[in-house]
């Protein structure tokens, strides 16, 4: 029992030290893919409209409308309360 814990720990200490090497090949790529993808998305808006998901089949749409996804300009109705 104590052996696999000991090998267990030891790979996760491996698998950390190699992820923290300044000169891995393999931090340097997921550093440029992230940094690429974060890039590409912080450029839009993030805000759905009816447009955006015309193409999409009509289940998928009734599910955004359904979940609020969409930005729609909706009036609400105070229920309850007397102006």
């Amino acid at each position: 029992m104590h052996v696999i814990i000991g090998v267990l720990l030891s790979i996760i200490v491996i698998i950390a030290v190699f992820f923290n090497i300044s000169y891995s090949k393999t931090r340097t790529e997921f550093t440029e893919i992230t940094g690429s993808l974060l890039t590409k998305t912080a450029s839009e808006s993030g805000v759905f409209i009816e447009e955006d998901i015309a193409d999409l089949p009509l289940p998928v749409q009734k599910y955004f409308l359904y979940s609020r996804y969409l930005f729609l300009d909706i009036n609400f109705i105070k229920v309850g309360q007397s102006e």
